[in-house]
């Protein structure tokens, strides 16, 4: 009884341990929308990309690469969950 409880409670470690591992990428940018007499800040989120830190490191590079064809005066930032 005493091994099928360990190997219960390695599973339930085991299932935690992939599910809090999952690693996403969230990135954004931020511009000035100018309607002339007024403007607008205007916030664009980029769809989430989840996967292994190469993978995240790549959509990171991917994004970055795209934002600096991007006029001047947009902000870009990305955080990993």
């Amino acid at each position: 009884m005493r091994k099928l409880n360990l190997s219960i409670l390695m599973l339930a470690m085991l299932a935690f341990g992939f599910t809090s591992c999952k690693k996403c990428l969230n990135c954004s940018y931020v511009y000035e929308d100018d309607h002339g007499d007024h403007s607008h800040e205007r916030t664009v989120e980029l769809p989430e990309v989840c996967g292994s830190n190469s993978d995240l490191d790549k959509a990171e590079q991917e994004y970055e690469t795209q934002f600096n064809l991007l006029p001047n005066g947009i902000s870009f930032t990305c955080a990993r969950d």
